[in-house]
């Protein structure tokens, strides 16, 4: 049987978008460690509700059969509507050369190389656009990890953490300080945890920057005293073994808790340049460490975005294709002769479980 090397225009549009899906099938995620520590969630409403709770550990009161029941307002929570940060970033497909081979006027042959080579390069585009919006929401989570506030356009979201949850260390308390009790600000960071922010875990995350992990491998009651155990990632039952990005380093336990120390050496650019050199910021700062609670709860939700039918497109029919709160739509412009693959997605992060988390500087 022969093997067929060319196709029409017009049959060459359902192999293509067979094409794009395959390729879109084949995309690996850029470095994902802070998004594992979430879960996610998707809604078709422009709007998320945000409610923050600060739970106690009340007892309940008895009271008498018959009688009336003890009220309780919850009267330390707060609801609030937030129209997440919204992204939207295009790729220009007529700039390349094969676009013009394989839709040209529809009237001539083509080839299935050049279809084939059309439909990645396209997707080559979508995809790097694709990671330069996963990264944001790692920002996102770095930004509530780190200080608690979410950047947006209009200022930011504050989600209040207490001052007790944002810590700096001075003088003899920095970890620079080989003698510097590290162990006990961790046990006093979990213990934080536990009773402010009424977790019932023992087992925490502690996710360090780079110096702070090299300073705590130097820290003289560490090497004498402590139990620092290397262990391998399947040994975890943790969601963090099927990411990437983030390195684990052992478990360490002080008091009664344990924890499980990681570092996550990634990077992103400022958009800046000193010298020849672009300007990068890591996800973790460097000297500091975000301790949280295997119970934490963190969602990462992805809003409606706007949405318009149409009949020009190519590649997709017509109509969006929605993945995972992601759309992917098609923009022809006869005036300014520009085809168009826009991605657009809505993600806001939210720590609902405020207090059980804990930064410190700590070198």
């Amino acid at each position: 049987m022969a093997i067929i090397t060319s196709l029409s225009q017009k049959d060459a549009l359902p192999y293509f978008r067979r094409m794009v899906a395959e390729v879109w099938s084949d995309v690996q995620p850029v470095p994902n460690f802070l998004r594992s520590l979430t879960t996610s969630k998707t809604t078709t409403a422009r709007d998320v509700s945000i409610e923050v709770q600060r739970s106690f550990r009340k007892v309940a009161s008895e009271v008498i059969r018959g009688g009336s029941p003890n009220l309780h307002r919850r009267d330390r929570s707060t609801e609030k509507m937030y129209t997440p940060p919204y992204f939207s970033d295009a790729a220009i497909l007529n700039d390349l050369d094969v676009y013009q081979r394989v839709f040209g006027d529809g009237a001539g042959i083509v080839s299935r190389n050049d279809v084939q080579n059309l439909a990645t390069k396209i997707m080559n585009d979508i995809v790097e656009i694709k990671r330069m919006q996963e990264r944001a929401i790692e920002k996102q989570i770095s930004d509530a990890l780190v200080t608690g506030v979410v950047g947006t356009l209009d200022g930011g979201i504050d989600f209040k953490r207490k001052a007790s949850s944002l810590v700096t260390n001075v003088g003899g308390d920095l970890w620079s300080d080989e003698t510097a009790d590290a162990l006990g600000q961790m046990k006093t960071d979990a213990e934080f945890i536990k009773t402010q922010g009424n977790s019932g875990a023992s087992r925490f995350n502690v996710i360090m920057g780079t110096n702070v992990l090299d300073a705590l491998l130097n820290n003289t009651e560490l090497k004498e005293q402590a139990d620092f155990r290397y262990i391998q990632l399947h040994d975890l039952g943790m969601p963090q073994i099927q990411t990437n990005g983030a390195s684990l380093h052992g478990r360490l336990t002080s008091g009664a808790y344990t924890f499980f120390i990681w570092t996550y050496p990634q990077f992103y650019d400022l958009g800046t340049k000193t010298g020849e050199s672009k300007d990068t910021s890591p996800f973790i700062p460097e000297d500091k460490y975000i301790m949280l609670s295997e119970d934490v709860e963190i969602a990462a939700w992805k809003a409606g975005v706007p949405s318009v039918f149409g009949n020009q497109s190519p590649m997709l029919g017509g109509r969006p294709v929605f993945n995972d709160g992601w759309s992917v739509h098609e923009s022809i412009s006869q005036e300014r002769q520009t085809h168009k693959a826009i991605v657009r997605v809505a993600p806001l992060v939210v720590p609902y479980s405020i207090d059980r988390i804990v930064t410190r500087k700590a070198v």
